[in-house]
């Protein structure tokens, strides 16, 4: 009589662990307890005859449903033992069964089916939600499965992107990979790219498919129209209908676009272009994971378009050192002709030690040095100073003024006279080391020749003014007087104080000037006159007799 309220108790017992979250040890505890309550009934009452017995098959299967096949078993097999148990004590008479009354019967028959009824009702119950997780959780799984393909197929192509981006290193054939796989990515083909301009001040659609080919070349501001917000915020921005949006681009209006979203193209934190998707079709919009997936590929092809400008930078840079390499080749070459061929002597000394680093062999020749005995070693170690204080002179002058010129410099010389020349000094930076560039400029035969010039003149001037035959130089043109002699000054009695400077008209030296031309030309054609019957009269009025000689001469040019 106690068995169906003791099982409402266990059930009770069962919901309060269940509550909880033992979901697991309130089966067991209802399996168990159930159990333990039906032998109890039938060990004391009718036995094997009990109508709780009956109630064995629905808490086998209970068993079987909650906590597993293994329970299961083992619960039927303590069933079937308990039966089999009645069995025997039945049969050795160990014990005496009564047959119940019909109501007493009638009740134990209820309960055992009111029982069976609930446990039949957990069953249902736990394989209907069972039933309901499974098909939630398959579902769930479907639409992970689906968003997992979805994912995958995104991944892998992004994964194809960033390999095709990585392998193209010119900047308009990745653009025009960029766009190509935008459009597969989000099947359109309305898609553009902007970048920012040098002058970071604006930004120029550099490149676009579908209706954004129209828009080539456009400069957007900053904040003006979906692309300048962009650019603006550095955020992703998405409208579903762009004739609708509050910052729209007129321009970009006209195109009829639908869907735009745009995502901004950074270096680092900054902002260098956009890339922009569109829908011309009103009824396809952009859904919230295809955001993500445009700003990967933009970090994507953020990353590309920094390598495309290094590797055009780089390619660049390198075109320019080839050329400077070029340039210094030939520079190199032309200064190595011009230093080994030159006819002046070049030199290049540091400037502390005075070293020789390199020379020409117009130095050698002009120092009478050789390269083995002086490269690598001071000028001091030669007669090229007179003393070293001379050297320290010259260096503290030359730091002043950073170069000095036409300095004369006198090389001695062990065959014959010293050579002299002018020399020209320069500093120079080789390797981080100051060093002075010398060149020197051979003069000796010009000193020889001026020396001999200068040992003629005073020889002339010496026969010029000794000489009894009285001569003087004019100019041809005007007759003016530049020199004479002794002679001359005294057959003439002209005075050579007033006289020097002055034309032939100022002095009277031709009756008529018409004379005087005519002899010109006379001159002019034969070079040289003889007249034997020249006479003229001198300042005392007396008349001479002379042969003159005239001889046409070149003097500075004239």
């Amino acid at each position: 009589m106690y068995t169906l309220p003791l099982i409402v108790i266990a059930i009770l017992v069962s919901g309060v662990f269940l509550f909880r979250g033992y979901v697991r040890e309130s089966a067991i505890f209802s399996v168990v307890f159930i159990w333990l309550t039906l032998s109890y009934q039938a060990y004391y009452s009718d036995g094997l005859r009990d109508v709780s017995v009956i109630a064995y098959l629905a808490l086998i299967v209970l068993a079987g449903l909650l906590l597993g096949w293994r329970e299961g078993i083992l619960v039927s097999v303590l069933s079937i033992a308990t039966i089999w148990l009645f069995a025997f004590q039945e049969q050795q008479g160990t014990r005496q069964f009564t047959i119940d009354p019909p109501f007493g019967f009638a009740r134990d028959l209820t309960a055992v089916f009111i029982l069976s009824v609930v446990l039949v009702y957990i069953m249902i119950y736990n394989l209907n939600r069972s039933l309901r997780e499974a098909k939630l959780e398959l579902q769930e799984r479907l639409r992970a499965d689906e968003k997992m393909k979805l994912q995958t197929q995104y991944l892998t192509a992004l994964h194809e992107t960033a390999l095709g981006l990585v392998n193209r290193l010119e900047l308009n054939p990745l653009l025009a990979l960029i766009l190509d796989r935008t459009s597969e990515l989000f099947a359109t083909t309305h898609v553009g790219i902007d970048l920012i301009d040098q002058d970071g001040v604006s930004l120029r659609q550099v490149m676009g498919r579908g209706a954004f080919s129209n828009l080539n070349g456009v400069i957007t501001e900053k904040g003006k129209g979906l692309v300048g917000k962009v650019w603006e915020s550095g955020e992703t921005i998405l409208t579903q209908n762009y004739s609708e949006y509050a910052h729209k681009n007129i321009e970009a209006e006209k195109e009829g676009f639908g869907a735009v979203i745009g995502t901004p193209l950074k270096s680092g934190p900054t902002v260098v272009g956009t890339l922009v998707v569109a829908h011309i079709e009103r009824q396809k919009k952009f859904q919230q994971d295809q955001i993500l997936l445009l700003e990967r590929l933009a970090a994507l092809v953020s990353v590309a378009i920094d390598n495309a400008r290094l590797y055009e930078e780089a390619q660049k840079e390198i075109l320019e050192r080839k050329a400077m390499e070029q340039a210094l080749r030939t520079s190199e070459s032309l200064l190595s002709k011009v230093f080994n061929n030159s006819n002046i002597a070049i030199s290049i000394v540091t400037l502390e030690e005075g070293i020789f680093i390199e020379a020409n062999d117009a130095f050698w020749r002009l120092s009478g040095l050789s390269s083995e005995q002086a490269i690598g070693h001071s000028s001091l170690e030669f007669d090229l100073w007179s003393q070293p204080e001379d050297r320290e002179r010259f260096v503290q002058a030359l730091l002043e003024k950073a170069s000095l010129q036409n300095v004369e410099v006198e090389f001695p010389c062990k065959d014959g006279p010293n050579r002299i020349s002018l020399g020209y000094y320069e500093l120079i930076t080789i390797k981080d080391q100051l060093c002075i560039l010398c060149m020197f400029y051979d003069i000796t035969e010009k000193k020889q020749v001026e020396r001999a010039f200068k040992e003629s003149e005073e020889r002339f001037r010496k026969v010029f003014q000794a000489s009894p035959v009285a001569i003087c130089i004019t100019t041809l043109a005007e007759g003016r007087l530049l020199d004479a002699n002794q002679a001359y000054w005294r057959l003439s009695g002209y005075d050579p104080e007033t006289s020097i400077g002055k034309a032939a008209e100022e002095l009277d030296f031709w009756d008529s000037m018409d004379d005087r031309r005519i002899f010109v030309e006379k001159l002019k054609t034969h070079h040289s006159v003889f007249n034997p019957n020249y006479e003229f009269f001198d300042t005392t009025q007396n008349l001479h007799h002379v042969n003159a000689f005239y001889e046409q001469i070149e003097i500075n040019g004239e």
